[in-house]
């Protein structure tokens, strides 16, 4: 590996790593939003709306790492 990627793989596993924990923690919570009622009111179904948002955000960032990771040919396993 040349001296300007000396990094590469450390850098993508704490990315690929931080985007996980990200994307875990949108999941549980969109989960624990979706069991809380059985009626959604308005408000709970804004609040479930916005966390789906962004479990669909932490989804596309985790993607995004985990096929830049593997283009650039890091194994992380």
């Amino acid at each position: 590996m040349t001296e300007r990627m000396r990094y590469i793989d450390e850098v993508c596993a704490a990315l690929l790593d931080d985007t996980e924990r990200k994307y875990i923690m949108a999941r549980t919570h969109l989960e624990q939003l979706k069991d809380a009622g059985e009626v959604p009111t308005e408000e709970h179904a804004d609040q479930i709306e916005a966390t789906r948002k962004e479990y669909l955000r932490a989804s596309k960032e985790y993607l995004a790492i985990a096929f830049k990771t593997k283009f650039l040919g890091v194994d992380l396993e």
